[in-house]
């Protein structure tokens, strides 16, 4: 080994015996230069992994029934509208065991490092794809961009692989209130279909499904928040939706409550008087579903009384408010007098602040009107109602036989008129001027000395200065047959 030397003068070579020069060892005090490169490389490839770890994507895998709408690199995720990822792989997974042995499609999707915590039990996946129904039109984004991959988040441990929906959770974001309907059958129900109380949209419904046994459909509804202190548990449901027909001895009626409730349905609800004290309902909470609001006894009940004996069918006769049911006739008999009889009717809660002193009931008999539509062709005696609102709620009326002849409360220009014989003209033919419909016909009776018939018309305002002195009037309306064995049939149009 070489020996270390003692300082010396750098000014002197230091030599060995025989004038050759001696090397010197001098110990370095710092790095060398050699590995500075090597170790910056690697700071910089440790920052690169930190980066890619801390804000990088994350890879998660989502089984699909189907393939429909999966394009590779191209089918985003998104999450409350923002997108999140993107789907990197497809492949088919054949006798997949989590879709109990059906062939499926495996995606490999990339995720914003961001969009990390969503990946946990209890987060659902599915495909949004356009979709139009009568309750409205979904997905519409998609009919540009393409269908995507939605997200609603769950709570639990971490999770990479998720089984996908195969249509849309029934879950619906916001606060409210969600009960559990049971019915016999679903009838034209559907996810999204309006939850009406008094004809005021408060919710919807949320989903529905089989019961165990097969027997009943359990209906979930969500009231919005807003609305949640409405139901009660003594709340009755009902089905405001489709189309019914039932008849009797006097009468078909045919029921329509709208042509948006024929196609998509609808439930409506309304608490009685002598539960509005129950508890409030709570998230959970069941209840019967019933086919209409006569059958849930969710009606107004109310007594007409007639001066006769009139023609009506419990459950068939209905009660119409300008051409809208309103009611229904549940019960008839004669009073305790043997002069008259007593009309039980429920009427729908809607009218609850109508039903007053100011309103009135009539019997209305069938009509041959075509232009009422079929159910006016076919539909026995029906009962009419002029609803009012008044000083004092009333449940209790004296109804007519027939229509009052007129009602000065109608704006307009009320004109009476006198005939010999009206004809076919009944209450609520149009009026014409120019062939144009001005008014209408709001009632007859006849004259006091019996010579003729009063007709009384109400010509709207914004024609009511055509009506000027000189005016005539005439009826247009039906026509006049007589028959002989001789001559046959002869036609006269009645003017």
């Amino acid at each position: 080994m070489a020996e270390e030397l003692p300082p010396q003068d750098i000014s002197e070579e230091p030599r060995l015996d025989g004038g050759a020069q001696r090397g010197v060892v001098r110990t370095s005090k710092g790095l060398p230069l050699v590995w500075i490169l090597p170790l910056i490389a690697g700071l910089i490839a440790l920052w690169l992994l930190y980066q890619d770890f801390s804000e990088g994507d994350v890879k998660a895998t989502i089984l699909f029934h189907s393939g429909d709408g999966l394009v590779k690199g191209k089918t985003v995720v998104k999450y409350s509208g923002v997108d999140i990822g993107v789907v990197q792989d497809v492949r088919l997974v054949p006798n997949a065991k989590e879709l109990n042995g059906a062939d499926g499609v495996l995606a490999e999707v990339s995720l914003n490092r961001s969009a990390e915590y969503l990946l946990v039990e209890g987060t659902e996946f599915w495909v949004v794809k356009p979709e139009l129904s009568i309750t409205g039109i979904s997905g519409l984004e998609t009919l540009l961009s393409g269908n995507y991959i939605a997200v609603e988040s769950g709570s639990g441990n971490r999770k990479r692989n998720f089984v996908a929906l195969d249509q849309p959770p029934a879950f619906i974001r916001g606060d409210g209130l969600r009960v559990v309907l049971q019915s016999r059958r679903l009838g034209s129900l559907s996810r999204g279909s309006p939850v009406y109380y008094r004809q005021l949209r408060v919710g919807q419904v949320a989903d529905y499904r089989l019961d165990r046994n097969g027997s009943e459909v359990s209906i979930e509804l969500f009231i919005r928040r807003e609305y949640a202190y409405l139901v009660h548990r003594g709340s009755r449901f009902w089905n405001s939706s489709g189309i019914s027909i039932e008849g009797g001895i006097s009468g078909i009626s045919v029921n329509l409550e709208s042509l948006a409730a024929l196609f998509a349905g609808g439930v409506s609800f309304y608490t009685p008087e002598n539960q509005r004290q129950s508890p409030l309902a709570v998230n959970g909470s069941e209840f019967k579903l019933y086919k209409n609001f006569s059958a849930a006894d969710a009606g107004i009940p109310v007594t007409l009384n007639f001066d006769q004996g009139v023609n009506v069918t419990p459950e068939t006769t209905k009660v119409y408010y300008q051409g809208i049911q309103v009611g229904e006739v549940s019960a008839a008999k004669a009073n305790n007098r043997l002069n008259g009889m007593e009309v039980k009717v429920l009427m729908d809660p809607t009218t609850d602040e109508l039903l007053t002193e100011n309103t009135r009931f009539w019997l209305a008999p069938p009509t041959l009107d075509f232009t009422g539509g079929l159910n006016d062709l076919i539909q026995g005696n029906r009962i009419e109602v002029d609803l009012r609102k008044g000083q004092r709620s009333q449940r209790n009326f004296t109804a007519r036989t027939s229509a009052p002849p007129m009602d000065p409360r109608v704006p307009g220009l009320h004109l009476r008129l006198t005939s010999r014989n009206p004809g076919s003209l009944q209450r609520g033919a149009p009026v014409y001027f120019r062939r144009i419909e001005v008014g209408k016909v709001q009632g007859m009776e006849l004259r006091r000395d019996g010579e003729g018939v009063e007709v009384y018309v109400v010509i709207e305002p914004r024609y009511a200065h055509f009506v000027q002195e000189g005016v005539r009037f005439w009826n247009v309306s039906g026509l006049r047959a007589t028959a002989s064995l001789t001559e046959g049939w002869k036609w006269k149009r009645i003017r």
